[in-house]
């Protein structure tokens, strides 16, 4: 009698176990309510509404007034890049340089091109003054798509740290891809005066300058070669004509009055 008890009383059971699952205490997929407690849920209706209200507040420049639309947007579509990017260039725009950098980030993790990020999540971490991140930022930027620009975002990170090596390695490369990029012809140039190659050094930059006389960053690498060279008079002209066009370009100013001696004019520019 043991057995047929048991073929019946497992049917039962089983049953029973669905009716209670199914019908006593059924499980239902409860909605996330974090994000509509927060204002994030929207219709398409109103997330239209907040499109348009932040394009035209953003298109006058009242970058204030165009965050808070901009980041309802944001919570409610969390994985749409546009407004990552949105909302990454309003806070530059700004000065919330922290926050930017953060909105890159997500960019970095939800856009279908991520490299579009650069060079200015590296840029972002520069203006906190967060030289390691900004390293680090640029490095993935170099790793993701290896273009000229990228690459002298990175070469320049590294020459600021003293890894002068890699750093020339990466203005070459570039310079490989882009022979006319002045910026990474001027780099390699820096690097050739860090390494005491100062007629080197002055050979780029007058290829630079012969292309474009009033680049500034050109006129500074020619003055700093020429001084190294003992070529003052030569070197002062480079960085007065400099300090001209560029009053407050600090590094110039400093090279100048590093020279020795004291210009003809007394002094003035």
């Amino acid at each position: 009698m043991g057995i047929p008890f048991l073929r019946f009383a497992l049917p039962l059971a089983v049953l029973y176990l669905y009716y209670r699952l199914l019908v006593l205490d059924p499980w239902i997929e409860q909605p996330d309510r974090t994000g509509d407690a927060a204002g994030s849920s929207l219709t398409p209706d109103e997330a239209r509404a907040l499109v348009d209200r932040s394009k035209s507040l953003l298109a006058e420049k009242h970058y204030e007034q165009a965050l808070p639309p901009m980041i309802r947007l944001n919570r409610a579509f969390p994985e749409n890049h546009i407004y990552i990017e949105e909302l990454a260039n309003t806070y530059a725009s700004l000065g919330r340089f922290a926050d930017e950098s953060r909105m890159w980030e997500q960019y970095l993790q939800y856009a279908p091109v991520p490299s579009e990020a650069c060079p200015q999540i590296g840029i972002a971490y520069d203006n906190q003054s967060r030289p390691d991140a900004a390293e680090n930022a640029f490095q993935r930027c170099y790793q993701a798509e290896p273009n000229a620009d990228n690459i002298l975002y990175y070469a320049h990170a590294l020459e600021r740290k003293g890894d002068y090596a890699r750093a020339g390695d990466l203005y070459r490369q570039g310079l490989k891809r882009a022979p006319n990029y002045p910026d990474l012809r001027l780099g390699l140039a820096r690097i050739d005066l860090f390494q005491g190659r100062r007629a080197e050094a002055l050979q780029r930059a007058l290829a630079v300058l012969d292309r474009s006389p009033d680049n500034v960053d050109g006129l500074l690498v020619a003055g700093m070669a020429c001084a190294r060279l003992g070529e003052v008079r030569r070197a002062r002209e480079y960085l007065q004509h400099g300090l001209r066009l560029s009053p407050n370009y600090r590094d110039l100013q400093i090279a100048l009055a590093g020279l020795p001696g004291r210009p003809a004019n007394g002094g003035h520019l």
